[in-house]
Order: structure tokens, then sequence, then C-alpha cells
């Protein structure tokens, strides 16, 4: 039986501390700051195209009209507990966007309570790195699901580990919550399953080579597991048979799908049976079997049938739309086969490479050091340095080798991509290894994590977003603040941990320079790399023209609009509650006051709309695109220093924009103030405490580069009436 402090390999002295300590007090400091950086100015930043969309849809959700499972919108979990801030605090861009931003709380508060799984200064250590890591502020301040992904990726990971310590049922039951919360999240939560899966058939084969009473297991490895775990065995088991069924589905829709009459139908009826068929046979488990046996199967009952309730609960929208359900079992695959064969927004393997350099260096730089040393440990230094020179030799050689068959349908992963992947998937296997030799499970699982987290986002996934780098780094974190805590407990002299204290303090001191430039000062510009084609700041002003120009002619919010062309998102969202907008190329020169359209529309809405309109040039989004692996040879060291500390832009010839043409019509923008203005004070006054809640808000804002001009907004300050 392992030792309880065995899967997280920390001393049995470790415990976790009670009381009004000084750790307590850290505790505080961290739901404090991770409050105020999740919620000041969350409305601020103008909405992204895919925030837009998932935005209109839970406000659908919300005003009546349904939801029904689409694989583009991902899973259903963000449009349902999207509903909360709603429900509570009404609709706007601020309660929008608190479903992602409260997560960031629960993330430290599930860290809070985990804290008896590990040392307390280890959940400590990731609790801080988690608030302060920019990747993480950013996108808990962003409306998508990954926000809500790594949360519950995180707490099914420490739920398990307590039940591993613990072997206690409840963290179990709270496994299977949380796992299936992850599958209502984002696709990616099956290959999570993957990772436990094959991470549990690697502690089989590692049980080969172990020895009990002077005798090596070899096959019998098998059994000596099932009777130290068996109710993670028969976890196993099912995961097994459930990936099983889903790969001979999956060869069967990529290969003999166009040969069956109806192929919806026998889709279908394979589901029900594969389903029908286990629970069945957890069933009989229950009934037929004694002792511990029925109690492990009784216990994978309950949390299979608390998983499959949650995760109808959430497909089928609450019981109202019951085809959802079976949608949400294989339809997924279907939309992210079509994805990966057209290969959308592709990147090379080693793109989130300076992503992770530029927002993730403190985690990142802990783990690839703990990383190394313990493959030093495990190795010797012969085949430590071996490794080295065959890494360095294969780099050089590698390219100019024929091109392999592409294992994706991009052909940005290349030889070396593939050599390199080989070549660091076997050094953290071996360290997986050494851990499993060593009983710390947690570590092993850890590494074994990032090994296949990066063959997956780097290899086989072709879509290179930005938001891929939080399920990246939640693992890094992790590992860092373990292998944080053990270098504080560890008794090094002064020589050696000074200096470390001090570059950690200098990477700290980075990281929170970085997150405030990404999330206050640059958080919709393109100079920011982690804004991907984000939304302009003009489409703030053309909805502060909107509002100015529904004032000034008397018709709130039903001013006759048209929006068209790549403009329908995010004015989708922003314009929800204005009756008279409408989404087409049908244009009424008499009747509608504005028109937005594509720029290169513009000639033929021109001849329809006559000289009466006047029309403005806008950017609907942007983009900077430099390539981060030549700029030591192309730019200046000076321009790369400006860039990395205040994120001025250098090559404007590889900034790009979306454009997008305005149409006013010029007799609806007045050049005196309406005579009403001054008969309704009441008017006035709102008009007069719009103009001063948004002059304090930007001019008068704590960070200084929050402040814009003011020309550009067109506010007609002078017509002010005299008096309220």
């Amino acid at each position: 039986m392992l030792d309880q402090h065995a899967v997280t390999g920390e001393s049995a002295g470790t415990t976790a501390s009670s009381g009004w300590d000084g750790k307590f007090m850290l505790w505080l400091i961290l739901f404090t700051l991770v409050l105020f950086t999740r919620f000041y100015h969350l409305d601020a930043r103008p909405f992204h195209h895919d925030e837009s969309y998932y935005a209109k849809y839970i406000w659908n959700y919300y005003t009546g009209s349904g939801y029904l499972f689409d694989p583009m919108g991902l899973g259903p979990f963000l449009f349902h507990f999207g509903q909360i801030p709603l429900v509570l605090f009404g609709v706007s861009n601020f309660t929008m966007r608190m479903g992602p931003a409260i997560t960031g709380f629960l993330l430290v508060l599930t860290l809070f309570f985990s804290r008896r799984v590990w040392c307390e200064i280890t959940a400590l250590i990731a609790a801080g790195i988690f608030v302060l890591d920019p990747a993480f502020m950013y996108y808990q301040r962003f409306l998508r699901q990954d926000a809500y992904y790594s949360l519950l990726n995180v707490a099914a990971f420490l739920a398990l580990a307590g039940y591993l310590k613990t072997r206690k049922i409840k963290h179990f039951l709270l496994f299977s919550c949380f796992a299936a919360s992850m599958s209502t999240s984002k696709f990616e939560a099956y290959w999570f399953f993957g990772i436990l899966t094959s991470f549990s058939l690697l502690v089989t084969i590692q049980g080969a080579w172990r020895k009990v009473e002077g005798n090596r297991l070899w096959f019998r490895s098998v059994s000596w597991n099932i009777r130290q775990y068996p109710l993670m065995a028969a976890t196993t088991f099912s995961s097994l048979y459930w990936g099983t069924a889903f790969c001979f589905y999956a060869l069967l829709y990529l290969t003999v799908k166009y040969k069956f009459y109806d192929w919806s139908t026998w889709v279908h009826v394979y589901w029900w049976f594969i389903l029908t068929l286990f629970f069945t046979g957890l069933i009989l488990l229950s009934i037929r079997t004694f002792g511990d046996t029925r109690k492990h199967a009784r216990t994978l009952l309950m949390g299979s049938l608390g998983f499959i309730s949650v995760y109808a609960l959430l497909y089928t929208s609450c019981f109202t739309n019951l085809p959802g359900f079976m949608d949400g079992i294989f339809n997924w695959f279907v939309y992210w086969s079509h994805q990966h064969a057209i290969s959308r927004i592709s990147g090379p393997a080693h793109h989130y490479i300076h992503l992770i350099l530029i927002y993730g260096i403190l985690p990142a730089s802990v783990v690839s050091f703990g990383i190394l040393y313990r493959f030093f440990r495990i190795t010797g230094i012969w085949i430590f340095t071996g490794s080295i020179l065959i890494f360095a030799a294969g780099l050089w050689y590698v390219p100019a080798l024929p091109a392999l068959p592409h294992i994706t349908c991009s052909y940005l992963v290349t030889n070396t991509h593939l050599f390199a992947a080989v070549i660091l998937s076997a050094v953290l296997a071996v360290v997986t290894l050494g851990y499993l030799a060593h009983h710390t499970f947690l570590n092993a699982f850890l590494v074994w994590w990032i090994c296949l987290n990066g063959i997956f986002y780097c290899i086989l996934v072709d879509q290179k977003v930005p938001w891929f780098l939080v399920n990246l780094m939640t693992p890094v974190i992790l590992l860092g603040a373990i292998y944080l805590a053990d270098f504080l407990r560890t008794g090094y002299s002064r020589w050696i941990k000074y200096p470390i204290y001090g570059i950690l303090g200098i990477m700290v001191l980075y990281t929170i320079h970085t997150s405030v430039l990404a999330c206050w000062r640059t958080e919709a510009d393109p100079v920011e790399k982690i804004c991907y084609v984000h939304t302009s700041r003009d489409i703030t002003r053309i909805l502060d023209n909107l509002e100015e120009l529904a004032f000034y002619t008397n018709q709130d919010k039903s001013v006759p609009v048209v929006v068209t062309g790549h403009a329908t998102w995010p004015f989708y969202w922003y314009l929800r509650d204005w009756t008279n907008i409408s989404y087409g190329s049908h244009v009424d020169s008499d009747r509608h006051l504005m028109v937005i359209c594509n720029w290169e529309d513009r000639y033929k809405f021109r001849k329809i709309l006559g000289d009466n309109f006047i029309v403005q040039k806008g950017c609907l989004r942007e983009w900077w695109e430099p390539d981060p692996w030549n700029l030591a040879a192309e730019t200046p060291v000076k321009d790369i220093w400006h860039w990395i500390m205040y994120r001025e832009m250098f090559r404007e010839d590889l900034h790009g924009c979306q454009e997008i043409a305005i149409f006013i019509r010029a007799a609806s923008t007045p050049r005196s103030p309406p005579p009403s203005l001054r008969d309704r004070g009441r008017d006035g006054c709102l008009y007069l405490h719009r103009v001063l809640i948004r002059y304090f808000r930007e001019c008068l804002s704590p960070f200084p580069w929050k402040r814009e001009s003011y020309a550009a907004t067109h506010l007609m300050v002078d017509f002010l009436p005299q008096r309220c």
C-alpha cells in the first residue's frame, strides 16, 4: 500500500497549517489581488469576434430563445454558467465577462481547499503564479471557454490526487463531476482523459520491473495494480472501453460513412448500444459480486451516473433539447475533423515557444531546469551529455533529409519539429518513469501531462491560437509550484539561494509588468501578441456616434441602421437591444440613417445611397505579425527592448487592418443643438452625466495610457444646456 505522502512526493512532515498565521494572510492577499485584477476595468476592452459570438447566444438563452448545442460554439458549459451573472446583475458588457473573471477567484479557492492534498506552500506558490500569470489573467477577463476549462482541469486533477492520497469516495465522485463538466466545456477534455488512461497504463508497464519479495512482477503487474488501486483500474478499463468505441466510430466516419443508406440512424443505434452495454455491465457487477469488488463497482456506477447526469443536463439544455445528448457524444468529432481538414489558422509547431517566453517565462524556466536536473540525476553525466550532443547534431543534420509524410494537414510540421518532438518526449518519458520508480505519482503525472499536451497542441492540432496557451501552461504552473516549494525547503547555501532568489524576483517583476501591459494598456492592441486579430477601438467610437445620432434624431434605439459584411460580428452583440437594425445588403437611402459595410464594397453602396451620405473609414479588426525567429537578424536591439517594455510597434509594414466603411446621412448630423434639448432638462442632465462619467473614466484614469483623444469621439460638448 502506498504511503500517504507518496502521491505528492513530499516529506511526511509537510502538512497544511491552520489558524490565522502568516500563510493565511498570504491567502487573503491572493484572494484580494485576484478579485482586483480580474474585475478592474473588465468592460473597457472591445468585444473580440469570438466574445461577441458567445455573448449573443448567451443573451439569446437568457431572453428565452433557448439554446441548442452547436459544435462551432464548443461545449454548453459556457452558455449555462454565463446565465448566473446575468440573472443576478442584469445584462451588460461587464456582467457578460463576469463568468470567466469568477473562474480566476474559484481557481484560487480550489487551491486553497486542496492545500491538504499537497504542501500548503506548494498550493500558495501555484495560486500566486495563477494570479499573476499574464495568459491566465488575460483570458480570465475574456469571454471564452478556456478560463472555465482550466479551472475544471485543475479541480479534476486535485480531486484525483486527493483520492489517491486519502482513498475517500467523495474525492472520486468530485473527480467524476469535474470530468463531466470538462467534457461539456471544451472537446480537448477527451484528450485529457486519454492522458489519464495512458498514464495508468504507463504505471502498469513500469510496474512490470518492480520487485516483490525478490522477484519481478512482469505480467503480474496488472493484477498487482488492480489489487492496489481497484477503483482507478476500473476507471482505466472504462476509459479504454469508451476510447475503443469512439475510435471504431471515427474509423467508420472517415472511411465508409457514405456507404450507409441512413448514417444518422445507424450512429444513434450504435451509441445507444454502447451506452446500454456499459451501464448494464456496471449494474451486474454491483449486484452479482461480493466484498470489495461490489463496493468498488457501486462506486464506479455512482461516479458514472454522476458523469452522465451532468453531461446530459448541459447538452440537453436542462432536458429541453433531448437530441443534444447524442449530438454531444459524436457530432463534435464531425466539426473537429472538418476544421482539421481545412487546416484553419495554422501555424508552425514551434509557434507557442515565443508566447511561452513572453507570457510564461517564470514557470517555464523553473520546470525546464527542474526536468533537466531530474534527467541528469536519473541518467548520469555521460548519457545526459550525449543526449544534448545528439539533439544539437540532429537540429543541424535533420533539415537536410528528405521530408517525411506529413502527419497533419499542415505543411508547417517539418522534419526538425518531428525530431525535436521525439527527443523531448523521450526525455520527459524518462523523467516520468524516474518519478514512478520513486512512487511520486503527482510529479510523474504532471510531467507526462506536459509531454502529451505539447504533442497535441504543437504537432497534432494545426490551429495555433494564443488562448491554447492557457491549456499548455496549466500543468507547467502546477509542476513549477512543486519545484519551487522543494527548492525553498532544501537547505542550499546562501551563495546558491540568493542569486536564484534574485533571478526569480526579476522574473516576477517582468511577469507583473507583462500582465499590466496585456490587461490594461494594450489589451486590444495588435502589438500585444496574446491578442489575436482583436476588435479595434474604432468600434466603440462608431457606437458612440450611433448613440449620438439616436439622441439628436429623437429616435432612441430605433434608428434604422444596416450592418453587412465582416462587421456583423461584433455588432450582433452590441446592437442586440436596437429594434431597427438590418443585417444584409438591402439598403433604403430614404429610410436608413447609417450603413456599415466592408471597405471594398463602399462603391456599390455609394451608388445606392447617393450623395446624401458622408462616408467614413474605420478599422474593424487589427493584427501585427512579425516573425519572432527573425527578430535578432532583422530588428535592432533597441526596438526589441522598446517592444518588451512599452509595446512600441516596429515594422509597421507588418500591421494589418480589416477596414469598414460607415455611411452616415449628412442631414442627420445637427450643426446646432436640437431645440428639445434645452426644453427637456432631464435628458440634458443625463447627457451631461454621460459625458462627465466618460471624462473621469478615460481622461482621469489612474492609468495614463487609458486616456483617449476626445476629438475622435464627436461628443458635441458645446451643445450642452447651460443648466439642468
